[in-house]
């Protein structure tokens, strides 16, 4: 009945350090000076002696004259200073002088010690050149001074200096919900989405029913765990039918926890009804109130996001969508153009942020998310109507052809394709090159920034499915030499705007 049902214990994932080899003195090795080969005229027995003692004198001067002639090593920071503590491992440089590839570098902290070198910690220690020395390091999160001193292979060794790891900043960690909620059990996998903030790819997830529990994470069930945002989290689970309730409980790296829990429904029916009484508290309409109109949206924040529900050239059909769910609450309605006609939209809800917004949206009855509604901002509708108003686009008259601006990409369905035909370092080299192919009447750009650059991005067209997008693409090829143009969806382009 449930996907596992045996406890697994939490794997602390703090890399477990242990000193890898105990650093030996070099052996020096006795050399025979070549002059005590050469043969010299027979002596007395008191002056061969003397010449042999002198010849050795000679050589053992030599060694040591040879062994003097490696520089000692120096050491004189680390960086980054400070290193910002992570249980994953981080590159740090060693910086000094007169290193070289066979020299052994010794860390301590704490009541610890570990050796590193290119031989005994390979994977660990990377050689730059005589003034650097890479080393792959776990810190862990906690502040406190490490210490580090370098060796030569001839065994001269540098003073000891010191760097501090300080704790990293983690941000405050809370789920806020769980969707859906009541959860229809099943004994195959579904998703269930935890929502909340500050999430990461390093949080763990343990889910408690009965008296069972198991942890999730990216690395203990990469098949099962999604990290989506710091807002959100998905996990793939099967519950099996039994009604009850779960507890969820989110820890992050540094162990602070948060805890929510969701029920598990009998069947389809029951968590069906079950959710719908639930969305009907949240869902916003009106029942016996006006729609709200463009001097209600003027005093809505520009930061503040709804949820566009539903567009068409039939005012009436908003009025058959409102009264057919019975909807309460706030909706907006208001008017643009489309292919030269008259195009109404409806948008409901006013939420403090993208994150109120999506929560929203993730409940919506499933009778209203077909066409797929999506979340918008109350600055992006003012600047539509705005655009129009300017461009004369809300009146019947006919207008000469004008580029489509921001305003108009933010009204697109996440769902709908368009064609990216090119991306220019400059706006006026995109009007340019829209003037020059004659292409204004469904180019729209918009600036975004890559690799610290600006980039203005065409666009050409909105298509209701891949395929139209794919066979447009191929005309403007025919149209445009030299271009390769490809498809995209709106929802990434959205992604693109709010990125930059």
């Amino acid at each position: 009945e449930t996907d596992v049902v045996t406890e697994t214990d939490v794997v602390t994932e703090t890399e477990v350090v242990t000193e890898l080899g105990v650093v030996t003195e070099l052996e020096v090795v006795e050399q025979v000076h070549p002059a005590s080969l050469t043969k010299e005229p027979s002596l007395p027995v008191d002056q061969v002696s003397v010449a042999q003692e002198s010849a050795l004198q000679e050589a053992a001067a030599d060694e040591d004259e040879i062994i003097d002639s490696v520089p000692a090593p120096g050491l004189r920071r680390v960086e980054p200073g400070p290193v910002i503590g992570s249980n994953s491992r981080q590159y740090v440089t060693i910086v000094g002088n007169n290193l070289a590839n066979d020299t052994i570098l010794m860390v301590n902290w704490a009541d610890n010690r570990k050796v590193f070198s290119a031989k005994q910690t390979p994977e660990q220690w990377q050689y730059i050149n005589k003034n650097k020395i890479k080393l792959h390091l776990s810190t862990g999160i906690q502040t406190q001074q490490w210490q580090v001193s370098a060796k030569s292979a001839n065994g001269t060794q540098s003073k000891s200096i010191s760097f501090d790891v300080i704790r990293p900043f983690i941000a405050k960690m809370s789920i806020k919900g769980i969707l859906p909620d009541p959860f229809v059990g099943s004994n195959k996998r579904q998703a269930v989405t935890i929502m909340g903030e500050g999430f990461s790819k390093q949080t763990v997830i343990e889910l408690k029913w009965d008296k069972n529990k198991k942890y999730f994470s990216s690395r203990l069930t990469p098949s099962q765990f999604e990290f989506i945002s710091a807002a959100q989290i998905k996990l793939f689970i099967a519950t099996g039918t039994k009604q009850r309730k779960w507890r969820v409980l989110a820890t992050n790296p540094a162990g602070n926890t948060s805890a929510a829990s969701f029920s598990v429904a009998k069947d389809a029916a029951e968590g069906v009804s079950e959710q719908r009484v639930q969305q009907n508290t949240t869902t916003a309409a009106i029942t016996g109130k006006p729609l709200k109109n463009e001097s209600w949206l003027k005093q809505q924040p520009d930061t503040n996001y709804t949820i566009q529900l539903f567009a068409s050239h039939n005012k009436r059909a908003i009025d058959d969508l409102i009264k057919k769910y019975s909807l309460k609450g706030d909706i907006l309605r208001f008017e643009t153009r489309r292919d030269g006609k008259s195009w109404f939209t409806m948008t409901y809800g006013n939420y403090a942020s993208k994150q109120d917004a999506n929560t929203a949206l993730a409940s919506l009855d499933s009778a209203l998310t077909n066409p797929a509604p999506w979340v918008r901002s109350m600055l992006s509708i003012k600047e539509k109507l705005q655009s129009d108003k300017i461009t004369g686009n809300a009146l019947s008259k006919p207008k000469a052809y004008k580029v489509k601006d921001e305003a108009w990409i933010w009204t697109q369905n996440p769902a709908d394709y368009t064609v990216q035909i090119i991306a220019l370092s400059s706006e006026k080299a995109i009007k340019d090159y829209i003037k020059q192919h004659k292409i204004q009447s469904e180019s729209v750009y918009f600036k975004t920034i890559r690799n610290g650059k600006v980039l203005y991005v065409l666009l050409y067209g909105n298509y209701p499915d891949k395929q139209s997008a794919v066979q447009a693409g191929e005309k403007l090829a025919e149209k445009i030499i030299g271009i390769k143009p490809w498809v995209r969806n709106f929802s990434t382009v959205h992604g693109m705007m709010e990125g930059r």
